[in-house]
């Protein structure tokens, strides 16, 4: 049993205050300072004092032989004949070192060196105070007395398990007290044996002495530390304490303590006095009842002698006279002959328990002989509650594997049922109580979802946050009540991320918004923005699926919100999350308007997240953010000229992949990985080349390794739609048709899960790009069935991207569907298609004009440049051909070599086209001469190695114009 030091000081501390206040201080409160001090005991400075060590030894010795003066007088009884001589051999031994030992400790003038008593040291100075009555809780004497045998034997050298039993056991017994009173066991003669020797100034006069230099030192620090722990408990103690000086009170207690020192010394004498008495009124005892044939009698009824010695001595400390004893003893024996030949019908642990009792009794252990009863009867309640344990686990596990089948059958509503069958079975009671065991769970099944990427887990959060909400009522406990709204919210949100539909993200913004009802700015600020941005998470994802901007208009206003109160100083982190949370609305935001504005607002926004969301600090927040803000500035480098915006974002997603690695994250690695393709296969559109484009599309197929269909079915959707768009522009740079028709499968594989109904603009985009993969195509292959479906798929995505909702995505679809029209109607010789095909050009430059989008604008001309060439061919004439030659030599004002040279080569390559038309149509060589210079130029980028067919393609018009252009010199000459 470990010792209270704790305790003895600070009862020592307060038996030097007034009355009034120990009798005001709580017990409850002197645990709780005891506890304090027990970890830090002060009282390890006494043992450095050699004189105090000197006389720890000396007192267990002296109580030693007092018990071995005992065992001598039992060994002599026919009980231990059989080991007599072993117990006499060995006390023998152990009398010779105790007293070679004790010698030695008197003995000043040599070192004090170490001994096995050593190690009760401590316990000893303090259990003193025992007996003087200041804790008046249990004495720790038996961690004292545990130990006799051990020590005993190691003084001795002696093998522990050869030390006799009887040795312990009269330890444990004790000796018997003055007046009849209890017994004191080894420990307590040990303690008693000290405090003689602290109070007698000649046995060893050093040992007061060095007890009191002791208290002193560490009096003052003790003192003032119970002082300042004691203070505030009672207005009448903290009255008392300002007039006490702390090294006082310490002093005072120990005087006390001092004093009550005669006192034990005193019981010591008397008890040393009275036990000789008291043997030879045990002799006496034990005489009369052999001489009157009693232990005959108690042998005849098969009781040992040893057990009626027992009762013998147990009468005799009762003070029972001779003439009370024999009729005790025949009443005990017939009493005891009955019990002890009684036989149960009962089980054989309990069988086995009485027949140990009964052991122990004939053995004269009779104090003990009822423990052997008492330790069945607690092992028997440990079973039990052992068993009811097992029974309650088992229910439990019972109802866990339950919740598991209901978790695969998506059944929320049963999973709620076994948990409150759960919470009954391990004693939840109450309807907070369940509440909140309840709030437990759905963190538990929310933290699984997200982290294993599993929709089952969020079903049965959101069933369970519903149940809770049942028990957190709004007007009792409004905070808690907004809690559970919050909590049931992100769920939703998470659950709706992954699903196509709306029904969950619409039932999460509810929710949010239910929150905000009392997590108000004004009350409970900081939940009220994290509240606001979670609220415009669910908005901004419901945006993203939704035509139009006000969806994503309200989330930037909560993000907004949410960051007036979660700035940088306050909240680094939640307000780095909200900046990159507002940037993607932003971005969203910036996509579908004519104005790069929004999408400049987002990279401000990642790139201030990127102050707090460092990679050393938070690694994957860190790379989160840069993919963020790759995608930001991919919109933007799409719209500008140039490929500096474009070369920031795929250095932004190779950072960010960095720390989003397939291992840790596969998911959003993933995702990242797609990000990256989009910004090569850009870079690769306007660069010479194909290194870029095979790059991207190498890309997009290990992503889908991870975003499988069954997995994550949007961005599989998503992976899928961009993949085709990068087949599409490597076909369009090497003339391979296969890849076109790998382009239309990938587009056809995305709008199996990009549905009109469940994200309407990225069906559309689908639509439009699908369009464009079966429109070059139609222009590769004879016939027109691939070119009409091309423009059924255009004016599929038409019916979402109209001009008021996406206005550059309604002009790239106006531009498109002119293009492939332009290409049917120059196939079919029909001048109604390539009307169309103008108009639809025509409405395109309305929403791609030079200022907004240059690039967008020059291709807009260009392709407008086409179609009028193309309708000029059909109607004879040049004025078709001279404005399509206007527009081209417009578009090219843009379309510069440095910044986009392939697309300059093409619009100078369509510009030669028609330039050989109208040379074709003119006397002279004007116009061919010119058309050759525009060819030339293009193939200053269309080289033989770079795009071989379009390069083919120049060298047969050139082939052409040169023969052209030699007849009519011919001619010329001729003339």
């Amino acid at each position: 049993m470990p010792f209270d030091f704790g305790g003895k000081l600070l009862d020592l501390a307060l038996s030097g205050l007034s009355g009034l206040a120990t009798i005001a201080i709580p017990s409850h409160w002197r645990k709780r300072v005891a506890a304090r001090f027990s970890d830090r005991n002060p009282l390890n400075v006494i043992l450095s004092n050699q004189d105090l060590r000197r006389a720890i030894r000396i007192a267990w010795i002296e109580a030693a032989l007092e018990i071995l003066d005992t065992i001598k007088g039992v060994a002599s009884s026919s009980e231990w004949s059989s080991a007599r001589q072993s117990i006499l051999d060995f006390e023998g031994v152990a009398r010779r070192e105790l007293i070679a030992v004790r010698d030695a400790a008197f003995d000043r003038r040599t070192d004090a060196g170490a001994t096995a008593i050593d190690g009760h040291s401590l316990t000893i100075i303090l259990n003193t105070s025992e007996s003087t009555g200041f804790s008046g809780e249990v004495d720790q004497a038996s961690s004292v007395t545990v130990g006799f045998t051990q020590t005993l034997g190691a003084i001795t050298k002696w093998p522990l398990a050869e030390v006799p039993a009887l040795f312990q056991q009269i330890a444990d017994e004790g000796l018997p007290t003055h007046g009849g009173g209890p017994r004191r066991v080894f420990g307590e003669l040990v303690f008693a044996a000290f405090a003689e020797l602290i109070k007698d100034g000649d046995k060893y006069p050093e040992a007061r002495e060095a007890f009191h230099i002791a208290m002193d030192d560490m009096a003052r620090q003790l003192g003032e530390t119970i002082l300042k722990e004691v203070r505030g408990i009672d207005a009448s103690i903290d009255a008392v304490i300002d007039r006490l000086d702390p090294l006082r009170i310490l002093r005072t207690g120990a005087a006390r303590y001092l004093e009550v020192l005669p006192q034990i010394a005193i019981d010591v004498v008397e008890i040393r006095n009275t036990q000789a008495s008291q043997d030879a009124k045990l002799d006496e005892l034990l005489a009369l009842a052999r001489q009157s044939g009693a232990f005959n009698r108690a042998a005849e009824q098969g009781i040992p002698e040893a057990a009626v010695r027992a009762i013998v001595e147990r009468l005799g400390g009762e003070g029972i006279t001779r003439d009370d004893l024999l009729p005790w003893l025949d009443n005990w024996t017939e009493a005891a002959r009955r019990e002890l030949g009684r036989r149960t019908n009962e089980g054989e642990a309990f069988e086995a328990a009485r027949h140990e009792a009964e052991k122990r009794f004939r053995e004269g252990r009779l104090a003990d002989a009822s423990s052997a009863l008492m330790d069945e009867f607690e092992r028997e309640a440990r079973v039990e509650e052992e068993r009811q344990e097992e029974r309650k686990r088992q229910r439990v596990r019972l109802l866990q594997e339950a919740i598991r089948f209901d978790e695969l059958a998506l059944d929320g509503k049963a999973a709620v049922r076994r948990l409150l069958a759960m919470a009954e079975v391990e004693g939840i009671v109450g309807t907070d109580a369940i509440g909140q065991w309840l709030y437990e769970k759905v963190k538990e099944f929310s933290r699984r979802g997200d982290e294993k990427g599993e929709n089952a887990p969020l079903l049965l959060a959101i069933e369970i946050g519903r149940e809770v909400l049942k028990r957190r009522i709004r007007n009792s406990a409004p905070l808690e009540w907004a809690a559970a709204q919050n909590s049931l919210g992100r769920d939703l949100w998470k659950l709706g991320e992954r699903e196509a539909g709306t029904a969950r993200l619409e039932e999460a913004v509810s929710a949010f918004r239910e929150a905000l009802k009392e997590y108000t700015q004004d009350c409970a600020s900081l939940d009220w923005a994290m509240v606001q941005n979670n609220l415009g998470a669910a908005l901004s994802t419901l945006g993203a699926r939704e035509a139009g901007t006000e969806r994503l208009e309200e989330a930037v206003i909560a993000y907004r919100g949410a960051l007036r109160e979660r700035t940088r100083v306050r909240a680094p982190l939640d307000w780095a999350a909200t900046q990159t949370n507002l940037g993607a609305a932003l971005r969203m935001l910036g996509e579908r308007e004519a104005s790069t504005a929004r999408l400049k607002e987002a990279i401000s926004a990642y790139q201030d997240a990127l102050k707090e969301n460092t990679r050393d600090r938070v690694p994957l927040d860190w790379a989160a953010t840069q993919s963020n803000l790759g995608n930001a500035l991919l919109a933007l480098g799409e719209r500008e000229v140039g490929t500096a915006r474009l070369e920031e974002a795929v250095s932004a997603y190779r950072e960010a992949l960095k720390e989003l690695t397939r291992d840790s994250v596969p998911l959003a690695w993933a995702m990242s990985q797609g990000n990256l393709g989009n910004a090569l296969r850009r870079l690769g559109e306007r660069e010479a080349g194909t290194v870029r484009l095979r790059e991207a599309i190498d890309v997009y197929r290990e992503a889908l390794k991870e975003c499988t269909r069954d997995r994550v079915p949007l961005l599989w959707a998503a992976t899928q739609n961009n993949l085709g768009n990068s087949l599409r522009a490597l076909s369009e740079r090497n003339g391979d048709t296969a890849l076109l028709e790998e382009a239309v499968i990938a587009y056809r594989e995305a709008l199996k899960e990009r549905t009109r109904d469940r994200v309407p603009l990225d069906w559309a985009m689908t639509q439009n790009n699908l369009g464009n993969a079966l429109s070059m195509l139609g222009e590769r292959v004879a016939g027109t069935a691939w070119l009409e479906e091309a423009a059924s798929a255009y004016r599929e995505a038409l019916r979402e991207r109209t001009r008021n909702r996406v206005p550059l995505d309604w002009a790239m679809s106006q531009n498109n569907l002119g293009t492939v029209l332009s290409t049917l109607g120059e196939r079919e010789g029909d001048t109604t298609r390539l009307e169309e095909a103008v108009s639809a050009h025509r409405e395109a430059l309305k929403e791609y004009t030079r200022d907004c989008v240059p690039l967008d604008w020059a291709m807009a001309l260009n392709n407008l440049g086409a179609a009028l060439a193309k309708l000029g061919r059909c109607e004879g004439g040049t004025a078709r051909l001279e404005e399509a030659v206007s527009v081209y030599r417009e578009a090219l004002e843009e379309r510069t070599r440095d910044r986009v040279p392939l697309k300059w080569a093409m619009t100078q390559n369509n510009l030669g086209s028609t330039l050989a038309m109208l040379g074709e149509r003119e006397e002279g060589t004007a116009r061919l001469e010119e058309a050759v210079r525009a060819y030339q130029e293009a193939l200053k980028e269309f080289t033989r190695e770079g795009v071989p067919w379009q390069w083919a393609n120049i060298q047969d018009a050139l082939d052409r114009i040169a023969t052209l252009m030699a007849s009519r010199r011919s001619e010329l000459m001729g003339n």
